[in-house]
């Protein structure tokens, strides 16, 4: 199955975010068992954090497919 343009664009980014900023804490965080608040905030930029959200309520609504490419 190809993934379609804009799945494609969603799986770079979130590939890009996880190297850049949470690699770098994963490891500190899993042994405080915290979540960073920096990286909940940069998902929350990228608007990761409402992608099953209505458009009407200010999210993506992104089909099942893209929420699991993005998880992925």
């Amino acid at each position: 199955m190809e993934l379609s343009p804009e799945q494609a664009a969603i799986r770079e980014t979130v590939r890009e975010f996880a190297v850049e900023e949470i690699r770098p804490t994963a490891r500190e965080a899993d042994e405080t068992e915290t979540f960073p608040e920096k990286v909940w905030d940069g998902l929350a930029d990228l608007e990761l954090t409402a992608m099953t959200v209505p458009e009407e309520y200010g999210g993506l609504d992104v089909d099942g497919m893209t929420y699991a490419v993005a998880n992925e």
